[in-house]
Protein backbone atom coordinates (compact mmCIF):
# COMPACT_ATOMS: atom_id res chain seq x y z
CA UNK A 1 0.00 0.00 0.00
CA UNK A 2 2.03 2.80 -1.21
CA UNK A 3 2.11 6.35 1.25
CA UNK A 4 4.64 8.34 0.80
CA UNK A 5 1.97 11.20 0.79
CA UNK A 6 2.87 13.30 -2.47
CA UNK A 7 2.10 16.90 -3.37
CA UNK A 8 -0.35 15.81 -6.12
CA UNK A 9 -1.79 12.05 -6.72
CA UNK A 10 1.30 10.16 -7.62
CA UNK A 11 1.14 7.96 -4.93
CA UNK A 12 4.19 5.23 -5.58
CA UNK A 13 5.93 2.78 -4.50
CA UNK A 14 9.10 0.44 -5.63
CA UNK A 15 9.49 -2.31 -4.05
CA UNK A 16 13.20 -2.85 -4.62
CA UNK A 17 14.40 -4.81 -1.61
CA UNK A 18 10.67 -7.29 -1.06
CA UNK A 19 10.24 -7.74 -5.04
CA UNK A 20 12.50 -9.12 -7.65
CA UNK A 21 11.96 -11.03 -11.03
CA UNK A 22 14.09 -12.21 -14.05
CA UNK A 23 12.44 -10.70 -16.94
CA UNK A 24 13.81 -11.90 -20.61
CA UNK A 25 13.18 -10.09 -23.54
CA UNK A 26 10.20 -10.78 -26.16
CA UNK A 27 9.14 -13.18 -23.81
CA UNK A 28 5.33 -13.35 -23.21
CA UNK A 29 4.10 -13.05 -19.65
CA UNK A 30 1.03 -13.16 -18.04
CA UNK A 31 0.01 -10.64 -14.76
CA UNK A 32 -2.77 -11.53 -12.43
CA UNK A 33 -3.22 -9.89 -8.69
CA UNK A 34 -5.97 -8.43 -6.82
CA UNK A 35 -6.87 -4.88 -5.36
CA UNK A 36 -9.85 -2.62 -3.75
CA UNK A 37 -9.02 -0.37 -6.35
CA UNK A 38 -9.52 -0.14 -9.99
CA UNK A 39 -6.55 -1.89 -12.37
CA UNK A 40 -5.92 0.12 -15.14
CA UNK A 41 -2.92 1.02 -17.84
CA UNK A 42 -3.71 5.01 -17.53
CA UNK A 43 -0.88 6.87 -15.75
CA UNK A 44 -2.66 10.63 -14.50
CA UNK A 45 -1.16 11.85 -11.49
CA UNK A 46 -2.51 14.84 -12.10
CA UNK A 47 -5.93 13.47 -11.29
CA UNK A 48 -7.18 11.92 -7.90
CA UNK A 49 -9.24 8.39 -8.91
CA UNK A 50 -9.44 4.70 -7.37
CA UNK A 51 -7.66 3.58 -10.46
CA UNK A 52 -4.04 1.27 -9.29
CA UNK A 53 -1.41 1.12 -12.16
CA UNK A 54 1.51 -2.05 -11.91
CA UNK A 55 5.01 -1.26 -13.27
CA UNK A 56 7.80 -3.26 -14.23
CA UNK A 57 10.81 -1.05 -13.36
CA UNK A 58 14.79 -1.36 -12.73
CA UNK A 59 15.93 0.08 -9.63
CA UNK A 60 17.09 3.10 -10.98
CA UNK A 61 13.72 3.92 -12.64
CA UNK A 62 14.66 2.97 -15.56
CA UNK A 63 13.78 1.04 -18.32
CA UNK A 64 9.85 0.16 -17.10
CA UNK A 65 7.01 -1.07 -18.60
CA UNK A 66 2.96 -0.53 -17.23
CA UNK A 67 1.63 -4.10 -16.89
CA UNK A 68 -1.92 -3.84 -15.69
CA UNK A 69 -4.93 -3.04 -17.77
CA UNK A 70 -8.91 -3.88 -17.08
CA UNK A 71 -8.18 -7.59 -17.28
CA UNK A 72 -5.58 -7.70 -14.72
CA UNK A 73 -8.05 -8.60 -11.85
CA UNK A 74 -9.96 -11.12 -13.86
CA UNK A 75 -8.57 -12.83 -16.81
CA UNK A 76 -4.75 -11.53 -16.29
CA UNK A 77 -2.86 -8.77 -18.19
CA UNK A 78 -0.95 -10.36 -21.42
CA UNK A 79 2.40 -8.40 -21.83
CA UNK A 80 5.41 -9.17 -24.07
CA UNK A 81 8.57 -8.21 -22.26
CA UNK A 82 10.49 -5.48 -24.90
CA UNK A 83 13.33 -4.53 -22.46
CA UNK A 84 16.61 -6.25 -22.03
CA UNK A 85 17.06 -9.31 -19.90
CA UNK A 86 17.45 -8.71 -16.46
CA UNK A 87 16.19 -8.11 -12.99
CA UNK A 88 13.69 -5.97 -12.34
CA UNK A 89 11.26 -5.14 -9.37
CA UNK A 90 7.28 -4.54 -9.00
CA UNK A 91 6.35 -0.63 -8.96
CA UNK A 92 2.49 0.07 -7.25
CA UNK A 93 1.00 3.61 -8.12
CA UNK A 94 -2.31 4.28 -6.94
CA UNK A 95 -3.99 8.23 -7.34
CA UNK A 96 -4.68 9.38 -3.59
CA UNK A 97 -2.87 11.42 -0.95
CA UNK A 98 -3.46 9.51 1.13
CA UNK A 99 -2.68 5.31 1.78
CA UNK A 100 -6.14 4.53 0.75
CA UNK A 101 -5.91 1.40 -1.68
CA UNK A 102 -3.66 -1.35 -1.87
CA UNK A 103 -2.33 -4.56 -4.06
CA UNK A 104 -2.13 -8.09 -3.18
CA UNK A 105 -1.58 -11.27 -4.35
CA UNK A 106 0.35 -10.53 -7.70
CA UNK A 107 1.45 -13.25 -9.56
CA UNK A 108 3.69 -13.00 -12.90
CA UNK A 109 4.00 -15.93 -14.94
CA UNK A 110 5.24 -17.06 -18.29
CA UNK A 111 3.32 -17.90 -21.29
CA UNK A 112 -0.66 -16.50 -21.57
CA UNK A 113 -2.91 -18.61 -18.99
CA UNK A 114 -3.08 -17.12 -15.07
CA UNK A 115 -3.35 -19.52 -12.41
CA UNK A 116 -4.08 -18.92 -8.76
CA UNK A 117 -1.65 -17.05 -6.48
CA UNK A 118 1.00 -19.02 -5.15
CA UNK A 119 4.32 -18.09 -3.45
CA UNK A 120 7.96 -17.58 -5.49
CA UNK A 121 9.98 -20.45 -5.41
CA UNK A 122 12.45 -18.62 -3.78
CA UNK A 123 10.03 -18.26 -0.66
CA UNK A 124 9.17 -21.65 -0.74
CA UNK A 125 12.37 -22.63 0.39
CA UNK A 126 12.52 -20.15 3.38
CA UNK A 127 9.27 -20.95 4.28
CA UNK A 128 11.28 -24.67 4.10
CA UNK A 129 14.23 -23.74 6.22
CA UNK A 130 12.14 -22.30 9.03
CA UNK A 131 9.25 -25.55 9.01
CA UNK A 132 12.61 -27.69 9.43
CA UNK A 133 13.76 -25.31 12.52
CA UNK A 134 10.83 -25.84 14.18
CA UNK A 135 10.66 -29.49 13.71
CA UNK A 136 14.20 -29.46 14.75
CA UNK A 137 12.87 -27.59 18.11
CA UNK A 138 9.64 -29.49 18.48
CA UNK A 139 12.20 -32.80 18.58
CA UNK A 140 13.99 -31.86 21.00
CA UNK A 141 11.70 -30.92 23.60
CA UNK A 142 10.17 -34.23 23.06
CA UNK A 143 13.59 -35.86 23.77
CA UNK A 144 12.98 -33.88 26.99
CA UNK A 145 9.68 -35.11 27.84
CA UNK A 146 10.21 -38.52 27.53
CA UNK A 147 13.45 -38.48 29.73
CA UNK A 148 11.21 -36.86 32.50
CA UNK A 149 8.49 -40.02 31.48
CA UNK A 150 11.43 -42.50 32.20
CA UNK A 151 12.09 -41.20 35.41
CA UNK A 152 8.84 -41.02 36.65
CA UNK A 153 8.43 -45.34 35.76
CA UNK A 154 11.52 -46.29 37.52
CA UNK A 155 9.93 -44.71 40.98
CA UNK A 156 6.84 -46.96 40.30
CA UNK A 157 7.53 -49.78 42.99
CA UNK A 158 7.04 -46.74 45.54
CA UNK A 159 4.11 -45.32 43.94
CA UNK A 160 2.15 -48.97 43.15
CA UNK A 161 2.27 -49.47 47.31
CA UNK A 162 0.49 -45.99 47.83
CA UNK A 163 -1.90 -46.34 45.02
CA UNK A 164 -2.92 -50.07 46.52
CA UNK A 165 -3.38 -48.56 50.19
CA UNK A 166 -5.53 -45.32 48.80
CA UNK A 167 -7.97 -48.21 46.54
CA UNK A 168 -9.03 -49.94 49.81
CA UNK A 169 -9.87 -46.61 51.32
CA UNK A 170 -11.83 -45.27 48.38
CA UNK A 171 -13.73 -47.81 47.79
CA UNK A 172 -15.02 -48.03 51.58
CA UNK A 173 -16.43 -44.85 51.43
CA UNK A 174 -18.07 -45.11 47.61
CA UNK A 175 -19.84 -48.09 49.03
CA UNK A 176 -21.36 -46.29 51.84
CA UNK A 177 -22.85 -43.87 50.07
CA UNK A 178 -24.36 -46.18 47.32
CA UNK A 179 -26.39 -47.59 50.33
CA UNK A 180 -27.66 -44.32 51.56
CA UNK A 181 -28.65 -43.45 47.78
CA UNK A 182 -30.20 -46.61 47.50
CA UNK A 183 -32.29 -46.01 50.90
CA UNK A 184 -33.53 -42.29 50.06
CA UNK A 185 -34.64 -43.15 45.67
CA UNK A 186 -36.50 -45.81 47.16
CA UNK A 187 -38.82 -43.68 49.17
CA UNK A 188 -38.76 -40.85 46.57
CA UNK A 189 -40.54 -43.63 44.23
CA UNK A 190 -43.24 -44.56 46.25
CA UNK A 191 -44.00 -40.52 46.19
CA UNK A 192 -43.29 -40.10 42.54
CA UNK A 193 -45.87 -42.47 42.03
CA UNK A 194 -48.52 -40.68 43.64
CA UNK A 195 -47.72 -37.97 42.33
CA UNK A 196 -48.69 -39.20 38.47
CA UNK A 197 -52.13 -40.57 39.46
CA UNK A 198 -52.76 -37.17 40.27
CA UNK A 199 -51.88 -35.18 37.10
CA UNK A 200 -53.22 -37.94 34.82
CA UNK A 201 -56.88 -36.85 36.59
CA UNK A 202 -55.69 -33.37 35.40
CA UNK A 203 -55.50 -33.90 31.93
CA UNK A 204 -58.25 -36.12 31.73
CA UNK A 205 -60.39 -33.26 32.52
CA UNK A 206 -58.58 -30.31 30.45
CA UNK A 207 -58.74 -32.39 27.72
CA UNK A 208 -62.63 -33.23 27.75
CA UNK A 209 -63.07 -29.28 28.42
CA UNK A 210 -61.12 -28.23 25.33
CA UNK A 211 -63.38 -30.57 22.95
CA UNK A 212 -66.09 -28.94 23.81
CA UNK A 213 -65.27 -25.01 23.57
CA UNK A 214 -63.06 -26.42 19.78
CA UNK A 215 -66.77 -27.89 18.91
CA UNK A 216 -68.31 -24.71 20.06
CA UNK A 217 -65.77 -22.65 18.11
CA UNK A 218 -66.18 -24.34 14.72
CA UNK A 219 -69.70 -24.11 14.95
CA UNK A 220 -69.46 -20.44 14.79
CA UNK A 221 -66.87 -20.45 12.35
CA UNK A 222 -68.71 -22.20 9.97
CA UNK A 223 -71.65 -19.71 10.30
CA UNK A 224 -69.47 -16.35 9.29
CA UNK A 225 -68.09 -18.71 6.29
CA UNK A 226 -71.20 -19.16 5.07
CA UNK A 227 -72.15 -15.08 5.32
CA UNK A 228 -69.04 -14.26 3.56
CA UNK A 229 -69.43 -16.40 0.57
CA UNK A 230 -72.96 -15.05 0.33
CA UNK A 231 -72.08 -11.35 0.17
CA UNK A 232 -69.29 -12.16 -1.77
CA UNK A 233 -71.78 -14.13 -4.60
CA UNK A 234 -73.63 -10.51 -4.49
CA UNK A 235 -71.03 -8.62 -5.45
CA UNK A 236 -69.60 -11.40 -8.21
CA UNK A 237 -73.59 -10.77 -9.68
CA UNK A 238 -72.86 -6.91 -9.55
CA UNK A 239 -69.31 -6.44 -11.02
CA UNK A 240 -70.79 -8.85 -13.89
CA UNK A 241 -73.94 -6.44 -15.13
CA UNK A 242 -71.37 -3.31 -14.64
CA UNK A 243 -68.71 -5.23 -16.71
CA UNK A 244 -71.54 -6.04 -19.90
CA UNK A 245 -72.23 -2.23 -19.77
CA UNK A 246 -68.63 -0.94 -19.76
CA UNK A 247 -68.32 -3.57 -23.16
CA UNK A 248 -71.01 -2.92 -24.84
CA UNK A 249 -70.39 1.40 -24.24
CA UNK A 250 -66.51 0.33 -25.36
CA UNK A 251 -67.81 -1.99 -28.87
CA UNK A 252 -69.80 1.61 -29.91
CA UNK A 253 -66.68 3.41 -29.88
CA UNK A 254 -64.29 1.02 -31.54
CA UNK A 255 -67.30 0.71 -34.34
CA UNK A 256 -67.16 4.65 -34.73
CA UNK A 257 -63.21 4.87 -34.49
CA UNK A 258 -63.16 2.07 -37.57
CA UNK A 259 -65.51 4.24 -39.56
CA UNK A 260 -63.53 7.29 -38.87
CA UNK A 261 -59.82 5.68 -39.75
CA UNK A 262 -61.14 3.94 -43.17
CA UNK A 263 -62.07 7.76 -44.01
CA UNK A 264 -58.61 9.36 -43.03
CA UNK A 265 -56.77 6.10 -45.00
CA UNK A 266 -58.93 6.61 -48.03
CA UNK A 267 -58.07 10.32 -48.32
CA UNK A 268 -54.80 9.37 -47.36
CA UNK A 269 -54.55 6.80 -50.50
CA UNK A 270 -55.91 9.78 -52.88
CA UNK A 271 -53.03 12.05 -51.43
CA UNK A 272 -50.23 9.56 -52.25
CA UNK A 273 -51.85 9.24 -55.95
CA UNK A 274 -51.56 12.76 -56.70
CA UNK A 275 -47.98 12.95 -55.10
CA UNK A 276 -46.61 9.80 -57.39
CA UNK A 277 -47.75 11.81 -60.23
CA UNK A 278 -46.36 14.88 -59.29
CA UNK A 279 -42.84 12.69 -58.43
CA UNK A 280 -43.32 11.01 -61.72
CA UNK A 281 -43.58 14.13 -64.33
CA UNK A 282 -40.72 15.70 -62.15
CA UNK A 283 -38.47 12.43 -62.82
CA UNK A 284 -38.84 13.10 -66.54
CA UNK A 285 -38.70 16.73 -65.97
CA UNK A 286 -34.95 16.36 -65.09
CA UNK A 287 -34.32 13.76 -67.24
CA UNK A 288 -35.51 15.96 -69.89
CA UNK A 289 -33.00 18.91 -68.64
CA UNK A 290 -29.94 16.29 -68.29
CA UNK A 291 -30.43 15.61 -72.31
CA UNK A 292 -30.14 18.99 -73.23
CA UNK A 293 -27.43 19.99 -71.35
CA UNK A 294 -25.64 16.86 -73.33
CA UNK A 295 -27.05 17.59 -76.64
CA UNK A 296 -28.76 20.94 -76.60
CA UNK A 297 -32.09 22.67 -76.72
CA UNK A 298 -32.13 22.27 -80.63
CA UNK A 299 -31.00 20.32 -84.08
CA UNK A 300 -28.05 23.12 -84.07
CA UNK A 301 -26.80 22.95 -80.82
CA UNK A 302 -26.16 18.71 -81.35
CA UNK A 303 -23.17 18.94 -83.59
CA UNK A 304 -21.23 21.67 -81.77
CA UNK A 305 -21.86 19.76 -78.40
CA UNK A 306 -21.32 16.73 -79.77
CA UNK A 307 -17.97 17.44 -81.33
CA UNK A 308 -16.44 19.09 -77.90
CA UNK A 309 -17.35 15.19 -76.62
CA UNK A 310 -15.79 13.24 -79.43
CA UNK A 311 -11.93 12.96 -79.49
CA UNK A 312 -11.69 9.76 -81.93
CA UNK A 313 -13.37 7.63 -84.29
CA UNK A 314 -12.84 4.93 -81.00
CA UNK A 315 -14.89 4.26 -77.99
CA UNK A 316 -14.04 7.08 -75.37
CA UNK A 317 -15.34 7.28 -71.70
CA UNK A 318 -14.61 10.44 -69.16
CA UNK A 319 -15.09 9.74 -65.53
CA UNK A 320 -15.08 11.97 -62.96
CA UNK A 321 -14.11 9.26 -59.64
CA UNK A 322 -12.88 10.46 -56.42
CA UNK A 323 -11.64 8.22 -53.61
CA UNK A 324 -11.48 4.76 -52.12
CA UNK A 325 -14.90 3.81 -50.74
CA UNK A 326 -13.25 1.03 -48.22
CA UNK A 327 -13.96 1.72 -45.09
CA UNK A 328 -15.88 4.92 -43.60
CA UNK A 329 -14.96 8.59 -43.92
CA UNK A 330 -11.97 10.02 -42.80
CA UNK A 331 -13.19 11.30 -39.37
CA UNK A 332 -9.90 13.93 -39.02
CA UNK A 333 -10.29 17.57 -40.38
CA UNK A 334 -7.83 19.10 -41.90
CA UNK A 335 -5.66 15.76 -41.74
CA UNK A 336 -2.65 16.52 -44.40
CA UNK A 337 -2.01 20.54 -42.74
CA UNK A 338 -3.33 21.80 -45.87
CA UNK A 339 -4.87 24.19 -43.30
CA UNK A 340 -2.11 25.09 -41.83
CA UNK A 341 -2.72 23.97 -37.67
CA UNK A 342 -6.65 24.71 -38.24
CA UNK A 343 -8.66 22.69 -35.66
CA UNK A 344 -5.39 20.67 -33.87
CA UNK A 345 -4.20 22.45 -30.74
CA UNK A 346 -1.20 21.91 -28.73
CA UNK A 347 -1.37 24.26 -25.05
CA UNK A 348 2.62 24.93 -24.87
CA UNK A 349 3.39 26.06 -28.76
CA UNK A 350 5.24 22.41 -29.25
CA UNK A 351 3.56 22.01 -32.97
CA UNK A 352 4.20 23.61 -35.93
CA UNK A 353 3.81 22.62 -39.79
CA UNK A 354 6.33 22.46 -42.10
CA UNK A 355 8.09 21.06 -45.26
CA UNK A 356 10.83 18.97 -45.69
CA UNK A 357 12.56 17.06 -48.38
CA UNK A 358 11.18 13.75 -47.42
CA UNK A 359 8.03 14.20 -48.01
CA UNK A 360 7.01 15.22 -52.34
CA UNK A 361 10.34 17.03 -51.95
CA UNK A 362 9.68 19.93 -49.91
CA UNK A 363 6.57 21.14 -51.85
CA UNK A 364 3.91 19.98 -49.24
CA UNK A 365 4.08 20.92 -45.55
CA UNK A 366 3.57 18.38 -42.53
CA UNK A 367 2.48 18.73 -38.83
CA UNK A 368 5.78 18.39 -36.76
CA UNK A 369 6.27 17.84 -33.27
CA UNK A 370 8.51 19.25 -30.80
CA UNK A 371 9.82 17.97 -28.11
CA UNK A 372 7.27 17.45 -25.29
CA UNK A 373 4.29 17.89 -27.31
CA UNK A 374 0.98 16.99 -26.43
CA UNK A 375 -1.16 17.83 -29.30
CA UNK A 376 -5.17 17.15 -29.76
CA UNK A 377 -6.73 16.20 -32.85
CA UNK A 378 -10.69 17.70 -33.47
CA UNK A 379 -13.12 15.81 -31.59
CA UNK A 380 -15.31 13.38 -33.91
CA UNK A 381 -18.21 11.24 -33.23
CA UNK A 382 -17.86 7.36 -33.45
CA UNK A 383 -19.98 3.90 -33.28
CA UNK A 384 -19.78 1.91 -30.56
CA UNK A 385 -17.81 -1.45 -29.76
CA UNK A 386 -16.97 -0.50 -33.83
CA UNK A 387 -13.44 -1.32 -35.25
CA UNK A 388 -11.72 1.47 -36.44
CA UNK A 389 -7.59 1.90 -38.06
CA UNK A 390 -5.57 4.75 -37.77
CA UNK A 391 -2.95 5.51 -40.78
CA UNK A 392 -0.02 8.03 -39.90
CA UNK A 393 2.64 8.94 -42.65
CA UNK A 394 6.22 10.00 -41.07
CA UNK A 395 9.67 9.83 -39.98
CA UNK A 396 11.77 11.37 -36.55
CA UNK A 397 15.11 11.25 -35.69
CA UNK A 398 16.44 11.39 -31.56
CA UNK A 399 13.21 10.25 -30.19
CA UNK A 400 12.16 8.82 -26.53
CA UNK A 401 9.03 7.94 -27.15
CA UNK A 402 6.03 8.23 -29.41
CA UNK A 403 2.42 7.72 -27.97
CA UNK A 404 -0.97 7.73 -29.26
CA UNK A 405 -4.46 7.75 -26.87
CA UNK A 406 -7.61 7.51 -27.70
CA UNK A 407 -10.01 9.91 -25.13
CA UNK A 408 -13.02 8.83 -25.35
CA UNK A 409 -16.29 9.84 -23.46
CA UNK A 410 -20.10 8.68 -23.75
CA UNK A 411 -23.05 10.48 -25.20
CA UNK A 412 -24.01 13.54 -22.36
CA UNK A 413 -21.06 13.73 -20.50
CA UNK A 414 -19.68 17.28 -19.69
CA UNK A 415 -15.90 15.40 -19.02
CA UNK A 416 -13.06 15.91 -21.74
CA UNK A 417 -13.13 12.45 -21.44
CA UNK A 418 -13.61 9.51 -19.77
CA UNK A 419 -11.07 7.16 -20.01
CA UNK A 420 -7.86 7.39 -22.02
CA UNK A 421 -7.09 4.00 -24.46
CA UNK A 422 -3.53 3.52 -25.57
CA UNK A 423 -3.56 2.56 -29.16
CA UNK A 424 -0.02 2.87 -29.65
CA UNK A 425 3.37 3.05 -27.61
CA UNK A 426 6.66 3.74 -29.92
CA UNK A 427 9.85 3.19 -28.67
CA UNK A 428 13.29 4.17 -30.42
CA UNK A 429 15.03 1.40 -32.30
CA UNK A 430 18.28 2.40 -31.16
CA UNK A 431 19.83 4.83 -28.58
CA UNK A 432 19.08 8.45 -30.04
CA UNK A 433 17.42 6.82 -33.28
CA UNK A 434 13.88 7.09 -34.92
CA UNK A 435 10.36 5.15 -34.00
CA UNK A 436 9.26 5.68 -37.67
CA UNK A 437 12.36 6.69 -39.75
CA UNK A 438 15.46 8.94 -39.95
CA UNK A 439 15.94 8.39 -43.78
CA UNK A 440 12.33 8.47 -45.42
CA UNK A 441 8.86 8.67 -45.04
CA UNK A 442 7.36 5.43 -43.87
CA UNK A 443 3.96 4.10 -42.91
CA UNK A 444 1.91 3.16 -39.79
CA UNK A 445 -1.35 1.31 -39.05
CA UNK A 446 -2.81 0.35 -35.87
CA UNK A 447 -6.32 -1.38 -35.98
CA UNK A 448 -8.28 -0.76 -32.65
CA UNK A 449 -11.77 -1.28 -30.92
CA UNK A 450 -13.75 1.66 -29.61
CA UNK A 451 -15.85 0.10 -27.01
CA UNK A 452 -18.92 1.44 -25.79
CA UNK A 453 -18.04 5.01 -26.36
CA UNK A 454 -19.97 7.36 -28.35
CA UNK A 455 -17.14 10.41 -29.13
CA UNK A 456 -13.65 11.43 -28.51
CA UNK A 457 -10.18 12.69 -30.09
CA UNK A 458 -6.73 11.67 -30.72
CA UNK A 459 -4.15 12.77 -28.55
CA UNK A 460 -0.44 12.58 -29.82
CA UNK A 461 2.43 12.66 -27.26
CA UNK A 462 6.36 13.50 -28.45
CA UNK A 463 9.56 13.80 -26.59
CA UNK A 464 13.07 13.81 -27.98
CA UNK A 465 15.96 11.30 -26.06
CA UNK A 466 19.41 13.10 -25.98
CA UNK A 467 18.60 16.88 -25.00
CA UNK A 468 21.61 17.78 -26.79
CA UNK A 469 20.87 17.13 -29.93
CA UNK A 470 17.98 17.89 -32.62
CA UNK A 471 15.12 15.44 -32.05
CA UNK A 472 11.32 15.49 -33.90
CA UNK A 473 8.54 13.87 -35.67
CA UNK A 474 7.26 14.81 -38.72
CA UNK A 475 3.54 13.22 -39.40
CA UNK A 476 1.05 13.99 -42.76
CA UNK A 477 -1.68 12.05 -44.04
CA UNK A 478 -3.49 11.05 -40.88
CA UNK A 479 -6.56 8.93 -42.15
CA UNK A 480 -9.12 7.51 -39.14
CA UNK A 481 -11.68 5.47 -40.26
CA UNK A 482 -13.99 2.52 -39.55
CA UNK A 483 -13.25 -0.81 -40.37
CA UNK A 484 -9.92 -2.71 -40.73
CA UNK A 485 -9.04 -3.12 -44.61
CA UNK A 486 -5.39 -0.68 -45.35
CA UNK A 487 -6.38 2.03 -48.21
CA UNK A 488 -4.97 5.36 -48.94
CA UNK A 489 -5.16 8.68 -47.41
CA UNK A 490 -8.53 10.28 -48.54
CA UNK A 491 -9.33 13.73 -46.64
CA UNK A 492 -12.75 13.97 -44.36
CA UNK A 493 -15.77 14.71 -46.54
CA UNK A 494 -16.02 18.27 -45.20
CA UNK A 495 -12.72 18.97 -46.15
CA UNK A 496 -13.47 18.29 -50.04
CA UNK A 497 -14.10 20.89 -52.22
CA UNK A 498 -15.99 18.87 -54.79
CA UNK A 499 -18.75 16.21 -53.87
CA UNK A 500 -17.58 12.70 -53.11
CA UNK A 501 -19.79 10.86 -55.40
CA UNK A 502 -18.57 10.01 -59.02
CA UNK A 503 -19.76 11.47 -62.23
CA UNK A 504 -19.55 9.85 -65.09
CA UNK A 505 -20.24 9.94 -69.04
CA UNK A 506 -20.00 7.67 -71.38
CA UNK A 507 -19.99 8.48 -75.63
CA UNK A 508 -19.93 5.54 -78.20
CA UNK A 509 -19.61 5.81 -81.83
CA UNK A 510 -22.42 3.68 -83.54
CA UNK A 511 -22.32 3.35 -87.11
CA UNK A 512 -22.29 7.59 -87.95
CA UNK A 513 -24.21 7.50 -84.71
CA UNK A 514 -23.81 9.00 -81.14
CA UNK A 515 -25.32 7.63 -78.37
CA UNK A 516 -25.13 9.47 -75.03
CA UNK A 517 -25.44 7.23 -72.15
CA UNK A 518 -25.39 9.04 -68.47
CA UNK A 519 -24.83 6.25 -65.22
Amino acid sequence: MPDIKPADFDNNILYVENTSIYMERGQEYIISAKTDGNFTDHHDWRKESDNVVLWIMGKKLRPYQIVSDLNTGTTGTKIVWNNPTGIYHLRVNTYHKEATKSVWDVKIEKGNVATDWSPALEDTEGLITEAKATFEQTAQGLRTDLSAIQEYVNKDGQRQEALQRYTREESAKQATSVRELVNRDFVGKVTYQEDVRGINQRIEEAKKNASNELTTRLANYWQTVDGKFTDISSQVTTYKQVADEKFGDLSNRIVNNKNSTDGQIENVRNQLAKKVELTDFQRVKETSQLYERILGKSEADAPDKLSRLVMSSEIFQIEVGKYSTQGGPNMLRNSRADDGLKYWTEANNRLGFTSHDFYFNGQKRMFELRPGAVVKSPRFIVKRSADYTLNILGFDNNSKYFRVYFCKRKKGSSEDFEEKQLVFVGRPQWTNGPVFSNEKTVKKSFKFNIGDFDDGYLQFEYDRNNPNKWGGLFMTELDFYEGSNDRKWQPAPEDSAEPIEATRTQVTELAGSWVVKPY
